[in-house]
Protein backbone atom coordinates (compact mmCIF):
# COMPACT_ATOMS: atom_id res chain seq x y z
CA UNK A 1 0.00 0.00 0.00
CA UNK A 2 1.53 3.60 -0.48
CA UNK A 3 0.44 7.29 0.06
CA UNK A 4 -1.14 8.84 -3.12
CA UNK A 5 -0.55 12.49 -3.08
CA UNK A 6 -1.70 12.85 -6.67
CA UNK A 7 -4.75 14.65 -5.60
CA UNK A 8 -3.04 17.34 -4.28
CA UNK A 9 -0.87 19.48 -6.57
CA UNK A 10 1.01 16.96 -9.00
CA UNK A 11 1.24 14.58 -5.83
CA UNK A 12 4.36 16.87 -3.92
CA UNK A 13 4.28 16.80 -0.48
CA UNK A 14 5.35 20.16 -0.07
CA UNK A 15 2.53 21.58 -2.09
CA UNK A 16 -0.25 20.19 0.02
CA UNK A 17 -2.31 23.07 2.00
CA UNK A 18 -1.36 23.71 5.10
CA UNK A 19 -4.53 22.39 6.76
CA UNK A 20 -3.59 18.50 4.83
CA UNK A 21 0.33 19.40 6.22
CA UNK A 22 -0.77 20.10 9.95
CA UNK A 23 -3.30 16.83 9.76
CA UNK A 24 -0.51 14.69 9.02
CA UNK A 25 1.52 16.49 11.68
CA UNK A 26 -0.61 15.58 14.32
CA UNK A 27 -1.20 12.13 13.36
CA UNK A 28 2.51 11.66 13.30
CA UNK A 29 2.80 13.01 16.74
CA UNK A 30 -0.16 11.22 18.54
CA UNK A 31 -0.59 8.41 16.40
CA UNK A 32 -4.67 9.24 16.49
CA UNK A 33 -7.34 9.85 14.04
CA UNK A 34 -11.08 11.20 14.09
CA UNK A 35 -13.19 8.14 13.25
CA UNK A 36 -13.01 4.80 11.01
CA UNK A 37 -15.86 4.70 8.66
CA UNK A 38 -16.37 1.74 6.03
CA UNK A 39 -16.45 4.02 3.06
CA UNK A 40 -16.81 7.40 1.95
CA UNK A 41 -20.53 7.64 1.78
CA UNK A 42 -19.98 7.83 5.71
CA UNK A 43 -17.74 10.48 6.61
CA UNK A 44 -20.98 12.76 6.60
CA UNK A 45 -21.98 11.40 9.38
CA UNK A 46 -18.37 12.68 11.54
CA UNK A 47 -20.40 14.97 14.30
CA UNK A 48 -18.63 18.77 14.23
CA UNK A 49 -15.43 18.04 12.03
CA UNK A 50 -12.51 20.18 12.69
CA UNK A 51 -9.65 21.43 10.07
CA UNK A 52 -7.06 18.90 11.29
CA UNK A 53 -9.53 16.05 11.66
CA UNK A 54 -8.63 12.57 9.72
CA UNK A 55 -9.95 9.85 9.21
CA UNK A 56 -9.55 6.27 7.73
CA UNK A 57 -12.08 4.83 4.94
CA UNK A 58 -11.48 0.85 4.86
CA UNK A 59 -13.13 0.59 2.00
CA UNK A 60 -10.34 2.35 0.30
CA UNK A 61 -7.68 1.94 2.80
CA UNK A 62 -7.15 5.60 2.48
CA UNK A 63 -6.90 8.31 4.65
CA UNK A 64 -8.80 11.56 4.47
CA UNK A 65 -8.65 14.90 5.86
CA UNK A 66 -11.20 17.69 6.75
CA UNK A 67 -10.21 20.80 4.74
CA UNK A 68 -12.66 23.62 6.32
CA UNK A 69 -12.39 26.33 3.35
CA UNK A 70 -13.21 23.39 0.87
CA UNK A 71 -16.23 22.59 4.00
CA UNK A 72 -15.13 18.82 2.42
CA UNK A 73 -13.59 15.31 3.36
CA UNK A 74 -10.52 15.49 0.89
CA UNK A 75 -8.64 12.09 -0.02
CA UNK A 76 -5.04 12.52 0.60
CA UNK A 77 -4.23 8.72 0.19
CA UNK A 78 -2.38 7.34 2.69
CA UNK A 79 -2.77 3.81 3.52
CA UNK A 80 -3.04 2.30 6.91
CA UNK A 81 1.00 0.87 6.24
CA UNK A 82 1.47 4.79 5.69
CA UNK A 83 -0.49 5.92 8.64
CA UNK A 84 1.90 3.40 11.06
CA UNK A 85 4.71 4.88 9.19
CA UNK A 86 3.39 8.42 10.10
CA UNK A 87 3.50 7.46 13.90
CA UNK A 88 6.91 6.24 13.90
CA UNK A 89 8.44 9.03 12.24
CA UNK A 90 9.73 7.29 9.38
CA UNK A 91 8.05 9.23 6.89
CA UNK A 92 9.46 12.74 5.35
CA UNK A 93 7.99 13.62 2.17
CA UNK A 94 5.31 12.69 -0.27
CA UNK A 95 4.57 9.37 -2.15
CA UNK A 96 2.80 8.88 -5.36
CA UNK A 97 1.51 5.80 -7.21
CA UNK A 98 2.26 5.72 -10.28
CA UNK A 99 0.40 2.90 -12.73
CA UNK A 100 1.98 1.21 -15.67
CA UNK A 101 -0.68 2.25 -17.37
CA UNK A 102 0.33 5.69 -17.49
CA UNK A 103 2.02 5.99 -21.10
CA UNK A 104 3.78 9.19 -20.54
CA UNK A 105 6.50 7.85 -17.97
CA UNK A 106 8.36 4.95 -20.57
CA UNK A 107 7.91 7.57 -23.38
CA UNK A 108 10.07 6.53 -26.19
CA UNK A 109 11.27 3.64 -24.50
CA UNK A 110 9.89 0.16 -23.14
CA UNK A 111 6.26 -0.27 -21.04
CA UNK A 112 6.34 -1.56 -18.15
CA UNK A 113 5.33 -5.16 -17.64
CA UNK A 114 3.43 -7.01 -14.74
CA UNK A 115 6.37 -9.66 -12.72
CA UNK A 116 6.02 -12.52 -14.82
CA UNK A 117 7.12 -14.54 -11.81
CA UNK A 118 4.09 -13.03 -9.37
CA UNK A 119 6.79 -12.52 -6.52
CA UNK A 120 7.59 -8.87 -6.96
CA UNK A 121 5.09 -5.79 -7.17
CA UNK A 122 6.68 -3.15 -9.39
CA UNK A 123 7.83 -3.17 -13.19
CA UNK A 124 8.93 -5.78 -14.56
CA UNK A 125 11.89 -5.02 -17.63
CA UNK A 126 13.57 -7.54 -19.53
CA UNK A 127 15.62 -6.56 -22.88
CA UNK A 128 14.58 -8.95 -26.13
CA UNK A 129 16.91 -9.70 -28.40
CA UNK A 130 16.61 -6.22 -30.36
CA UNK A 131 19.20 -4.58 -29.82
CA UNK A 132 17.22 -1.02 -30.03
CA UNK A 133 14.91 -2.40 -26.93
CA UNK A 134 15.17 -0.29 -23.71
CA UNK A 135 13.53 1.79 -20.93
CA UNK A 136 13.59 5.35 -20.29
CA UNK A 137 10.95 5.62 -17.27
CA UNK A 138 10.85 9.55 -16.94
CA UNK A 139 9.68 9.80 -13.33
CA UNK A 140 11.12 12.92 -12.61
CA UNK A 141 9.45 16.57 -14.29
CA UNK A 142 9.91 20.14 -13.81
CA UNK A 143 6.14 20.52 -14.62
CA UNK A 144 5.42 23.10 -11.38
CA UNK A 145 6.73 26.96 -12.20
CA UNK A 146 6.01 27.49 -8.59
CA UNK A 147 9.14 25.23 -7.87
CA UNK A 148 12.62 26.12 -8.89
CA UNK A 149 14.09 22.61 -9.30
CA UNK A 150 18.17 23.12 -10.25
CA UNK A 151 21.22 20.77 -10.60
CA UNK A 152 22.19 22.53 -6.84
CA UNK A 153 18.96 21.61 -5.20
CA UNK A 154 18.14 18.37 -6.91
CA UNK A 155 20.37 16.21 -5.10
CA UNK A 156 19.65 12.91 -5.44
CA UNK A 157 17.75 9.53 -7.62
CA UNK A 158 17.24 6.01 -6.10
CA UNK A 159 15.10 2.82 -6.87
CA UNK A 160 14.78 0.03 -5.42
CA UNK A 161 15.42 -2.86 -7.27
CA UNK A 162 14.70 -6.73 -7.46
CA UNK A 163 18.14 -7.61 -9.22
CA UNK A 164 17.53 -10.94 -11.77
CA UNK A 165 20.39 -10.46 -14.42
CA UNK A 166 24.12 -8.54 -14.96
CA UNK A 167 22.72 -5.54 -16.13
CA UNK A 168 22.77 -2.67 -14.35
CA UNK A 169 20.42 0.31 -15.08
CA UNK A 170 21.27 4.14 -15.00
CA UNK A 171 19.86 7.83 -13.92
CA UNK A 172 19.83 10.65 -16.42
CA UNK A 173 19.16 13.90 -15.67
CA UNK A 174 18.56 16.72 -18.52
CA UNK A 175 18.05 20.57 -18.00
CA UNK A 176 16.42 22.94 -20.29
CA UNK A 177 18.18 24.70 -23.27
CA UNK A 178 19.05 27.97 -23.43
CA UNK A 179 20.03 28.73 -26.76
CA UNK A 180 23.14 29.24 -26.03
CA UNK A 181 26.07 26.44 -25.52
CA UNK A 182 23.32 23.85 -25.76
CA UNK A 183 24.50 20.08 -26.00
CA UNK A 184 20.97 19.52 -27.89
CA UNK A 185 18.21 21.06 -29.39
CA UNK A 186 16.30 20.17 -26.71
CA UNK A 187 18.49 19.66 -23.77
CA UNK A 188 21.43 21.65 -22.11
CA UNK A 189 23.28 19.30 -20.29
CA UNK A 190 23.13 15.75 -19.59
CA UNK A 191 24.45 14.31 -16.59
CA UNK A 192 24.28 10.22 -16.57
CA UNK A 193 24.82 8.23 -12.77
CA UNK A 194 25.77 4.80 -13.25
CA UNK A 195 27.18 1.63 -10.86
CA UNK A 196 29.92 0.61 -10.98
CA UNK A 197 31.04 -1.18 -14.56
CA UNK A 198 27.49 -1.07 -14.87
CA UNK A 199 27.34 -4.73 -13.67
CA UNK A 200 25.21 -5.83 -10.82
CA UNK A 201 26.02 -9.51 -10.99
CA UNK A 202 27.20 -9.44 -7.35
CA UNK A 203 23.37 -8.35 -6.35
CA UNK A 204 22.13 -10.90 -8.24
CA UNK A 205 18.90 -12.56 -6.45
CA UNK A 206 18.77 -10.00 -4.29
CA UNK A 207 16.53 -6.63 -3.47
CA UNK A 208 18.89 -3.39 -3.24
CA UNK A 209 18.85 0.40 -2.85
CA UNK A 210 20.12 2.07 -6.61
CA UNK A 211 21.15 5.20 -5.89
CA UNK A 212 23.35 8.63 -6.75
CA UNK A 213 23.59 11.77 -4.26
CA UNK A 214 22.85 12.01 -0.94
CA UNK A 215 21.24 8.64 1.00
CA UNK A 216 17.93 9.87 1.47
CA UNK A 217 17.48 6.97 4.07
CA UNK A 218 14.43 5.47 2.56
CA UNK A 219 14.41 1.85 3.03
CA UNK A 220 17.09 1.21 5.18
CA UNK A 221 17.51 -2.18 5.20
CA UNK A 222 18.84 -2.17 2.05
CA UNK A 223 21.98 -3.37 0.73
CA UNK A 224 23.17 0.29 -1.15
CA UNK A 225 24.38 0.83 -4.32
CA UNK A 226 26.08 3.98 -5.26
CA UNK A 227 25.72 5.49 -8.77
CA UNK A 228 28.90 7.66 -10.09
CA UNK A 229 28.92 10.30 -13.06
CA UNK A 230 30.00 8.76 -16.10
CA UNK A 231 32.13 11.26 -18.01
CA UNK A 232 31.76 9.31 -20.85
CA UNK A 233 28.22 9.04 -21.47
CA UNK A 234 27.44 12.61 -19.67
CA UNK A 235 27.47 15.86 -22.03
CA UNK A 236 27.00 19.55 -21.69
CA UNK A 237 28.07 22.26 -19.32
CA UNK A 238 26.62 20.81 -16.15
CA UNK A 239 26.46 24.07 -14.19
CA UNK A 240 24.66 23.79 -10.82
CA UNK A 241 22.28 26.53 -12.06
CA UNK A 242 21.34 24.66 -14.52
CA UNK A 243 17.25 24.34 -14.21
CA UNK A 244 16.01 20.43 -14.22
CA UNK A 245 14.31 19.87 -17.09
CA UNK A 246 13.71 16.45 -16.40
CA UNK A 247 14.55 12.97 -14.76
CA UNK A 248 14.56 9.49 -15.58
CA UNK A 249 15.61 5.62 -15.37
CA UNK A 250 17.10 3.85 -17.98
CA UNK A 251 18.92 1.19 -19.50
CA UNK A 252 21.22 0.98 -22.46
CA UNK A 253 20.44 -0.36 -25.92
CA UNK A 254 23.14 -3.11 -27.82
CA UNK A 255 23.20 -5.90 -25.21
CA UNK A 256 22.11 -9.27 -26.00
CA UNK A 257 18.83 -10.65 -24.87
CA UNK A 258 18.16 -11.20 -21.29
CA UNK A 259 20.91 -8.49 -20.37
CA UNK A 260 18.84 -6.75 -18.03
CA UNK A 261 15.72 -8.53 -15.61
CA UNK A 262 14.68 -6.85 -13.04
CA UNK A 263 11.19 -5.21 -10.77
CA UNK A 264 11.55 -1.85 -10.01
CA UNK A 265 8.72 -1.25 -6.45
CA UNK A 266 9.89 2.39 -5.97
CA UNK A 267 11.44 5.13 -7.80
CA UNK A 268 12.38 8.65 -5.72
CA UNK A 269 14.20 11.45 -5.84
CA UNK A 270 15.81 14.62 -3.05
CA UNK A 271 14.50 18.11 -3.98
CA UNK A 272 15.13 20.94 -1.56
CA UNK A 273 15.81 18.16 0.64
CA UNK A 274 12.58 16.82 1.09
CA UNK A 275 12.35 13.37 -0.70
CA UNK A 276 10.00 12.62 -3.16
CA UNK A 277 8.80 8.54 -3.60
CA UNK A 278 7.35 6.93 -6.04
CA UNK A 279 5.85 3.23 -5.62
CA UNK A 280 5.69 1.70 -8.69
CA UNK A 281 1.92 -0.21 -9.50
CA UNK A 282 1.93 -3.05 -12.20
CA UNK A 283 -2.25 -1.97 -12.21
CA UNK A 284 -2.56 -2.18 -16.22
CA UNK A 285 0.69 -3.50 -17.10
CA UNK A 286 0.91 -6.16 -19.69
CA UNK A 287 1.48 -9.88 -19.24
CA UNK A 288 5.10 -10.24 -20.88
CA UNK A 289 5.93 -11.50 -24.03
CA UNK A 290 7.35 -14.79 -23.11
CA UNK A 291 8.38 -15.75 -26.84
CA UNK A 292 11.00 -13.14 -26.71
CA UNK A 293 13.37 -15.23 -24.51
CA UNK A 294 12.81 -18.70 -26.65
CA UNK A 295 12.31 -20.53 -29.24
CA UNK A 296 11.18 -24.34 -31.05
CA UNK A 297 13.63 -25.95 -33.83
CA UNK A 298 12.35 -28.42 -35.87
CA UNK A 299 14.65 -31.33 -37.14
CA UNK A 300 13.51 -32.02 -40.33
CA UNK A 301 13.30 -35.95 -39.43
CA UNK A 302 10.63 -37.08 -37.52
CA UNK A 303 9.52 -34.07 -34.95
CA UNK A 304 6.91 -31.67 -35.11
CA UNK A 305 5.09 -29.29 -33.08
CA UNK A 306 0.96 -30.74 -32.32
CA UNK A 307 -2.14 -28.35 -31.25
CA UNK A 308 -5.08 -28.60 -30.19
CA UNK A 309 -7.73 -25.42 -29.60
CA UNK A 310 -6.97 -23.99 -32.55
CA UNK A 311 -11.02 -23.73 -33.95
CA UNK A 312 -11.01 -23.58 -37.55
CA UNK A 313 -7.85 -22.79 -38.47
CA UNK A 314 -7.40 -24.28 -41.89
CA UNK A 315 -10.64 -25.22 -42.40
CA UNK A 316 -10.37 -24.69 -46.54
CA UNK A 317 -13.80 -25.37 -47.45
CA UNK A 318 -15.78 -22.34 -48.84
CA UNK A 319 -17.01 -19.48 -46.62
CA UNK A 320 -13.98 -20.54 -44.13
CA UNK A 321 -12.83 -17.43 -41.82
CA UNK A 322 -9.15 -17.50 -39.70
CA UNK A 323 -6.17 -16.48 -39.58
CA UNK A 324 -2.78 -17.79 -38.60
CA UNK A 325 0.69 -16.98 -38.53
CA UNK A 326 4.30 -17.53 -36.79
CA UNK A 327 7.60 -16.11 -36.65
CA UNK A 328 10.40 -18.28 -38.49
CA UNK A 329 13.18 -17.46 -36.04
CA UNK A 330 16.24 -19.09 -37.05
CA UNK A 331 16.01 -19.99 -41.05
CA UNK A 332 15.61 -23.03 -42.90
CA UNK A 333 18.42 -25.64 -42.64
CA UNK A 334 17.36 -27.46 -46.33
CA UNK A 335 16.57 -30.78 -45.71
CA UNK A 336 14.65 -30.71 -48.54
CA UNK A 337 13.24 -28.79 -51.46
CA UNK A 338 9.54 -29.25 -50.21
CA UNK A 339 8.83 -27.42 -46.93
CA UNK A 340 5.61 -28.98 -45.01
CA UNK A 341 4.56 -25.65 -42.66
CA UNK A 342 0.89 -26.27 -41.53
CA UNK A 343 -1.90 -29.32 -41.71
CA UNK A 344 -5.27 -29.82 -40.51
CA UNK A 345 -6.61 -33.05 -41.00
CA UNK A 346 -5.44 -34.24 -44.69
CA UNK A 347 -5.57 -30.07 -45.22
CA UNK A 348 -1.84 -28.58 -45.90
CA UNK A 349 -0.12 -25.68 -47.06
CA UNK A 350 3.39 -26.68 -48.69
CA UNK A 351 6.26 -24.71 -50.32
CA UNK A 352 8.28 -26.42 -52.88
CA UNK A 353 12.34 -25.40 -54.40
CA UNK A 354 13.28 -24.00 -51.54
CA UNK A 355 10.06 -21.59 -50.59
CA UNK A 356 9.75 -20.47 -54.02
CA UNK A 357 6.30 -21.95 -55.06
CA UNK A 358 3.63 -22.55 -53.13
CA UNK A 359 0.56 -25.08 -52.72
CA UNK A 360 -2.72 -25.32 -50.67
CA UNK A 361 -4.56 -28.62 -50.67
CA UNK A 362 -4.40 -32.01 -49.85
CA UNK A 363 -3.53 -35.43 -51.14
CA UNK A 364 -6.32 -35.64 -53.40
CA UNK A 365 -6.55 -32.57 -55.08
CA UNK A 366 -5.18 -29.03 -54.98
CA UNK A 367 -7.04 -25.50 -54.41
CA UNK A 368 -4.42 -23.83 -56.40
CA UNK A 369 -0.67 -24.37 -57.56
CA UNK A 370 1.53 -21.34 -57.50
CA UNK A 371 4.48 -22.07 -59.93
CA UNK A 372 5.46 -18.10 -59.82
CA UNK A 373 8.98 -18.23 -59.33
CA UNK A 374 8.76 -14.70 -57.14
CA UNK A 375 8.96 -16.01 -53.40
CA UNK A 376 12.27 -15.80 -51.55
CA UNK A 377 13.70 -18.95 -49.47
CA UNK A 378 12.81 -18.70 -45.96
CA UNK A 379 14.99 -16.99 -43.78
CA UNK A 380 15.44 -16.00 -40.53
CA UNK A 381 13.26 -13.70 -38.94
CA UNK A 382 10.75 -14.05 -41.70
CA UNK A 383 6.95 -13.28 -41.09
CA UNK A 384 4.50 -16.12 -42.58
CA UNK A 385 0.65 -15.77 -42.37
CA UNK A 386 -2.30 -18.02 -43.57
CA UNK A 387 -5.70 -16.06 -43.80
CA UNK A 388 -8.89 -17.54 -45.03
CA UNK A 389 -11.65 -14.54 -46.03
CA UNK A 390 -14.98 -16.36 -46.88
CA UNK A 391 -14.00 -16.98 -50.20
CA UNK A 392 -9.36 -17.05 -51.03
CA UNK A 393 -7.08 -18.47 -48.83
CA UNK A 394 -3.83 -16.91 -48.60
CA UNK A 395 0.10 -16.99 -48.11
CA UNK A 396 1.61 -13.87 -46.70
CA UNK A 397 5.38 -13.41 -46.31
CA UNK A 398 6.91 -10.33 -44.30
CA UNK A 399 3.63 -8.05 -44.94
CA UNK A 400 3.29 -8.85 -48.42
CA UNK A 401 0.73 -11.12 -49.89
CA UNK A 402 2.25 -13.98 -52.27
CA UNK A 403 -0.47 -16.66 -52.91
CA UNK A 404 -3.96 -17.13 -53.16
CA UNK A 405 -6.34 -19.81 -53.98
CA UNK A 406 -10.20 -20.14 -54.16
CA UNK A 407 -11.79 -21.95 -51.29
CA UNK A 408 -13.92 -25.29 -51.66
CA UNK A 409 -12.04 -26.35 -54.81
CA UNK A 410 -10.19 -29.26 -55.29
CA UNK A 411 -11.92 -31.74 -53.42
CA UNK A 412 -10.75 -30.20 -50.22
CA UNK A 413 -12.27 -31.15 -46.95
CA UNK A 414 -13.01 -28.55 -43.57
CA UNK A 415 -9.69 -30.46 -42.03
CA UNK A 416 -9.91 -31.64 -38.36
CA UNK A 417 -11.14 -29.08 -36.12
CA UNK A 418 -9.45 -27.89 -33.02
CA UNK A 419 -6.10 -29.70 -34.54
CA UNK A 420 -3.02 -28.71 -35.83
CA UNK A 421 0.65 -29.49 -37.16
CA UNK A 422 3.11 -27.15 -37.76
CA UNK A 423 6.51 -29.24 -39.62
CA UNK A 424 5.01 -32.53 -39.85
CA UNK A 425 5.35 -34.86 -43.21
CA UNK A 426 2.20 -34.99 -45.70
CA UNK A 427 1.27 -35.69 -49.07
CA UNK A 428 0.60 -33.13 -51.55
CA UNK A 429 -1.03 -33.85 -55.04
CA UNK A 430 0.84 -31.27 -56.48
CA UNK A 431 3.89 -32.12 -55.69
CA UNK A 432 3.85 -36.43 -53.57
CA UNK A 433 5.17 -36.57 -50.34
CA UNK A 434 6.72 -33.75 -47.96
CA UNK A 435 8.87 -34.43 -45.22
CA UNK A 436 9.21 -32.74 -41.58
CA UNK A 437 10.10 -29.31 -41.94
CA UNK A 438 13.60 -28.06 -40.59
CA UNK A 439 13.46 -25.02 -39.05
CA UNK A 440 12.35 -23.39 -36.12
CA UNK A 441 9.23 -21.85 -35.05
CA UNK A 442 7.64 -19.03 -32.37
CA UNK A 443 4.70 -16.69 -32.05
CA UNK A 444 1.88 -18.19 -33.30
CA UNK A 445 -0.96 -15.92 -33.83
CA UNK A 446 -4.01 -18.19 -33.73
CA UNK A 447 -7.61 -15.95 -35.03
CA UNK A 448 -10.21 -18.89 -35.38
CA UNK A 449 -12.79 -18.24 -36.85
CA UNK A 450 -12.02 -14.47 -38.45
CA UNK A 451 -9.97 -13.56 -41.37
CA UNK A 452 -8.17 -10.31 -40.21
CA UNK A 453 -8.25 -7.24 -42.24
CA UNK A 454 -5.23 -6.12 -43.89
CA UNK A 455 -4.49 -3.38 -41.67
CA UNK A 456 -4.86 -6.09 -38.62
CA UNK A 457 -2.66 -8.57 -40.49
CA UNK A 458 -0.19 -5.33 -41.13
CA UNK A 459 0.01 -5.20 -37.06
CA UNK A 460 0.89 -9.39 -36.87
CA UNK A 461 3.71 -8.21 -39.14
CA UNK A 462 5.25 -5.13 -37.37
CA UNK A 463 4.82 -6.49 -33.79
CA UNK A 464 4.86 -9.40 -31.57
CA UNK A 465 3.49 -7.89 -28.63
CA UNK A 466 0.07 -9.21 -29.24
CA UNK A 467 -1.27 -7.14 -26.07
CA UNK A 468 -1.58 -4.52 -27.91
CA UNK A 469 -3.02 -5.73 -31.38
CA UNK A 470 -6.32 -3.51 -31.83
CA UNK A 471 -8.26 -7.13 -32.15
CA UNK A 472 -6.63 -8.72 -28.97
CA UNK A 473 -9.86 -8.18 -27.51
CA UNK A 474 -12.03 -9.47 -30.12
CA UNK A 475 -10.29 -11.59 -32.75
CA UNK A 476 -7.07 -12.86 -31.14
CA UNK A 477 -8.24 -16.55 -30.12
CA UNK A 478 -4.27 -16.82 -28.73
CA UNK A 479 -0.85 -16.06 -28.97
CA UNK A 480 1.48 -19.12 -28.72
CA UNK A 481 4.75 -18.44 -27.58
CA UNK A 482 6.76 -21.59 -28.24
CA UNK A 483 9.30 -23.02 -25.87
CA UNK A 484 8.61 -21.26 -22.71
CA UNK A 485 6.98 -23.89 -20.69
CA UNK A 486 8.57 -27.19 -19.45
CA UNK A 487 9.63 -29.47 -22.38
CA UNK A 488 7.58 -30.81 -24.42
CA UNK A 489 4.67 -28.58 -23.55
CA UNK A 490 3.29 -25.40 -25.49
CA UNK A 491 0.69 -23.36 -24.04
CA UNK A 492 -1.07 -20.25 -25.56
CA UNK A 493 -0.83 -17.29 -23.85
CA UNK A 494 -4.33 -17.60 -23.63
CA UNK A 495 -4.56 -20.97 -22.25
CA UNK A 496 -6.57 -21.71 -25.26
CA UNK A 497 -4.14 -23.36 -27.68
CA UNK A 498 -2.08 -26.16 -26.08
CA UNK A 499 0.29 -29.19 -27.41
CA UNK A 500 3.04 -30.32 -27.62
CA UNK A 501 6.46 -30.86 -29.59
CA UNK A 502 6.06 -35.18 -30.96
CA UNK A 503 9.39 -36.54 -30.74
CA UNK A 504 11.98 -34.00 -29.91
CA UNK A 505 13.83 -33.43 -26.76
CA UNK A 506 14.81 -30.40 -24.71
CA UNK A 507 17.58 -29.24 -26.12
CA UNK A 508 14.40 -28.12 -29.01
CA UNK A 509 13.42 -25.53 -26.61
CA UNK A 510 16.34 -23.11 -27.19
CA UNK A 511 16.76 -19.79 -25.26
CA UNK A 512 17.25 -16.93 -27.83
CA UNK A 513 20.63 -14.99 -27.18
Amino acid sequence: MTLDLSTYERGYYGYMNQEVRDALGELQDTGAVRAVVASAAQLASIATPKTRDLAIVVDEQQLYAWNESAGSWLAIGASQSVLQQLIDGSFDGGVTTLLASNTLVPADGTAPLADPTGQTAGWYYKNSNNISDKINWYYASNSNPAVNMTLTNFTAQYAVIDVRAKGGPFFAVYTKPTGSGDAASWYKSRLVYIPAGLDLTAYIGQTIFLHWGVDTGDFPTLPRVECTLDPVSSVGTQDPSEEVLFANFSTSTGYEAGRYEFVVSALGYELNNSDVQFILSSVGALAPAAGDTHYVTLDGVNDYINLTGTGNCFDLSAGAEWTLGFTVDAGYAGNSDKLSTVQSGSNSHVLYNGGLHSTFGNGAGALSWNTASYMTGVQAGDKIAFRANGTKVQLWWNGVLKHQATLGTGGVTTGTPNSLTIGNATTSSAVGAVPNWNTSVDNLMVCSGSGLTDAELAEFFASDDFALYSFAGTKLTDFVTMGEDTYPNITGENAVVTGTLVNGTTANFVERV
